[in-house]
């Protein structure tokens, strides 16, 4: 959303240690589709937990994911730039 809709702007911090630690699955759904699913399991999220009232986990923030994954692009590109410098490969 737009920067008028927000307050305490900071930069987020997680990024490939975060993702590093994420397994993703194959999963079939007790319920509903049937179909072979793909996904990670919001249990094994801890930092990225969202709630249902009763504290129930309900899913995962795939917002923050999203932002985890972009700042782990940016830290690999840094790595791939340094040691192209490093090869003499600019």
């Amino acid at each position: 959303s737009a920067l008028k809709y927000k307050d305490i702007i900071e930069d987020y911090k997680h990024g490939l240690d975060a993702i590093m630690t994420m397994q993703p699955k194959t999963y079939k759904l007790k319920q509903g589709n049937s179909d072979l699913q793909v996904g990670l399991i919001a249990d094994y999220l801890p930092e990225y937990l969202q709630y249902k009232k009763n504290g129930e986990v309900e899913n995962y923030a795939d917002r923050a994911i999203i932002a985890t994954m972009i700042n782990a692009i940016k830290e690999l590109k840094s790595e791939i730039d340094e040691l192209k410098l490093k090869c003499g490969n600019n």
